[in-house]
Formats: C-alpha cells, structure tokens, sequence
C-alpha cells in the first residue's frame, strides 16, 4: 500500500522491508568503503600537503579540502552506515542534540567541500586565462571562514527554532525541519545558489 507524505501530499512508493533491506546493506557497505578508503587516503594527502615547506594557494586549499573530506569520512560514512546496517534503527542518533548536531555537520561538510572545490577551479581558472596575474592569497583564504561565518548564519536564521524529525521508513537519516515557511523558502534558494 503506498504511504502519502504529510508534507506535500505527494504518494510514495510501499514499503518492503525484505526489497529495502539488500539495498541498504548494499549502501552500507558502499559506506564502509568510503571510509576503508577516504580515511587513509584523505590522512596521507594531508600529511603530504602539511610537510610542504613553500605553501602555496593552491597547497592550502588542497590541505582544507583534505581536512573537510577526511571529516566527511568519519562524521557522514559511519553513523548513515550504521543506521543501514542497524535495519534503519537510529540507535544513539536518536538522541534530538546528537541528531541535530550530525544534520548540520552533515550540511556543513556537504557545503564546504563544494565551496572548496569552487575555489579551486576559479584560481586554476584565473591562472589560465591571465597567466602574469597574481591571485590575492590572503583574500582567496579569508573567503574559508567567511563563507563559513556566511553558513553559520544561514543554518541559525533557519534551524533556531527547528526540531529533529526522525526517520521514516522510506528516509533512514535524521533532519531538521523549520516551522516558519518563509525562512524555510529563503533558506532552500539560498542553498539551491550555493550548492549548484
């Protein structure tokens, strides 16, 4: 029997826990994997960039986006695996702080490796188009925690006053919902912009 989704009225597909449950060990162990090998892959690029003793821009942003993906390997591959394997069963995520705390993490991950990556691609960019032209390093590495301050802000306006929704069955991850639906609207342009 198909469920209807409170929110927009939309009907999703039934439910089989025997159909479902091949598909979340299958990404749970796909997980697993990312974690087996972005972990030391991630811990010995960043040990490489962190011995180079000419820092460069391009040196720092790989160390950045070597830190925020070996964060990504343990704060996202980890508890979403374990909820998969745990047959969608939240266990300690189920905690509303702790919850919360993996969503906006979740987010924040998510958004700064983009960020990052972006970054990297406009100064690789700029090198090619105008080769004699030097790029501002101390401006391109304050954009970091600005962007980062810009994000704290954004996640506040929405999420203060947000409670956890638990997961469905159809959806095994914890979020944070947002009661006031113009904040909310602001808030999902603002992310559809920053997250291309």
């Amino acid at each position: 029997m198909a469920e209807k989704d409170a929110k927009f009225g939309a009907v999703l597909p039934s439910f089989d826990e025997g159909n479902y449950r091949i598909y979340d060990v299958s990404l749970a162990i796909g997980f697993c994997l990312c974690f087996t090998v972005g972990l030391p892959g991630n811990i010995l690029a960043l040990k490489y960039f962190l011995s180079k003793t000419k820092r460069s821009l391009s040196t720092h942003l790989y160390t950045a986006t070597c830190c925020i993906d070996t964060c990504s390997s343990v704060a996202i591959s980890l508890p979403i695996a374990a909820v998969l394997f745990n047959q969608r069963n939240l266990g300690v995520m189920a905690h509303p702080i702790l919850c919360s705390s993996w969503f906006l993490l979740f987010l924040f991950l998510q958004q700064m490796s983009m960020f990052l990556v972006l970054l990297m691609a406009l100064s690789r960019t700029l090198a090619i188009i105008y080769p004699f032209y030097r790029l501002n390093k101390r401006a391109v590495l304050l954009s970091i925690p600005g962007y980062t301050g810009y994000w704290i802000t954004w996640a506040l306006l929405k999420f203060h006053s947000a409670k956890p929704t638990f997961h469905t069955k159809l959806n095994p991850f914890c979020i944070l919902r947002s009661d006031d639906a113009l904040v909310g609207l602001v808030y999902d342009i603002n992310y559809w912009c920053t997250t291309g």
